[in-house]
């Protein structure tokens, strides 16, 4: 455990034995990793997984020209939702890169440019990338925690050897077999999961929706952690990919044939948005395909709620920020 800006900007807010720890290089599917920071208590009744947008990084990263916007960095937003989601764990998953320190590009879960700008297909493997990366995520954390208790109590039997590898499975399996012989107490099983993007992590929530079809009827594995999953969050989502023909280049969802297998899962999905995109005169596609995705959840009888928050003021770059304090669960 450690302190952070997250604890430093709500000392009020700090909960004894809050977990905090920026975990490095977590592995996900085939050799991809992203940095993950986890925030909250270990022996949470929810999990909370998080993808944000341009900018957000660690506060120390946003130094020049992105200062300006450093009380949004992702330990104070892990702090937020941690609040907004009660005896929670919240995983942020951070950009695997950040173009020009401040573009996220998030192309271990969807093909991007260099702006982050994506193109979605039903087959590019991020719910199987995700599902490897939450679960070795809270490998890490289980260990760290038994790490701390074993040094309190001087118990030195550590069960699972890590030093044990079988041979023909990949880190993240061995880390699953390592976790499971640990008795730790952080666990993705019977865990309902929120999942959540703002701004430009989006299109990550956008690539898994591409990808549920095929993998409800084809990955067992991947189907128990969509039903996991309880609620998905939009929070002001929008690119900069432009006006574009292509709907797997749109900022929301518009292809109604996507949209039924997300209905069946029967998770709630929750749409917050505000002017700064919805109402943008020189973006207007964002609120069209804004407009289209909440008439198809409406069409397929999916569970759903939409809001617009600072409706009647002009739209801004820091109410776009704000949504994260104003969001309701």
């Amino acid at each position: 455990m450690r302190n952070t800006a997250a604890d430093a900007a709500n000392p009020s807010q700090k909960i004894a034995n809050t977990y905090s720890q920026r975990l490095s290089a977590v592995c996900g599917d085939g050799g991809k990793t992203n940095d993950v920071f986890v925030y909250g208590e270990v022996d949470s009744r929810q999990h909370v997984i998080f993808f944000g947008g341009d900018v957000q990084n660690y506060p120390e990263k946003m130094e020049g020209a992105n200062a300006r916007h450093v009380k949004w960095n992702i330990e104070y937003t892990a702090s937020l939702m941690h609040r907004k989601f009660p005896q929670s764990l919240v995983f942020v998953i951070k950009a695997n890169r950040m173009h020009l320190n401040t573009f996220s590009v998030y192309s271990n879960f969807v093909e991007s440019n260099d702006f982050g700008c994506p193109i979605h297909d039903s087959a590019y493997g991020a719910l199987k990338h995700l599902r490897l990366l939450y679960k070795s995520a809270c490998i890490r954390v289980a260990d760290t925690a038994k790490e701390q208790s074993t040094n309190i109590t001087g118990n030195r039997d550590h069960g699972f050897s890590k030093q044990k590898r079988v041979e023909g499975m990949t880190q993240c399996e061995t880390e699953c077999l390592e976790y499971k012989g640990s008795g730790a107490g952080c666990t993705t099983e019977s865990i309902p999961l929120t999942v959540i993007g703002f701004s430009k992590g989006c299109v990550v929530l956008n690539q898994l929706v591409y990808e549920i079809p095929y993998a409800i009827q084809y990955d067992c594995e991947v189907k128990k952690f969509l039903l996991s999953i309880k609620n998905l969050y939009w929070l002001d989502g929008g690119h900069s990919g432009g006006d574009v023909q292509m709907s797997n280049q749109h900022a929301y969802i518009t292809e109604p044939h996507l949209l039924k297998p997300l209905a069946e899962l029967g998770c709630h999905i929750h749409i917050h948005v505000t002017p700064y995109q919805v109402h943008d005169p020189l973006r207007p596609w964002i609120g069209k395909h804004y407009r289209q995705f909440c008439k198809l959840l409406h069409n397929t009888k999916t569970s759903f709620t939409k809001e617009v928050h600072f409706e009647r003021e002009p739209g801004s770059l820091e109410n776009h920020f704000k949504i994260l304090e104003a969001f309701k669960t």
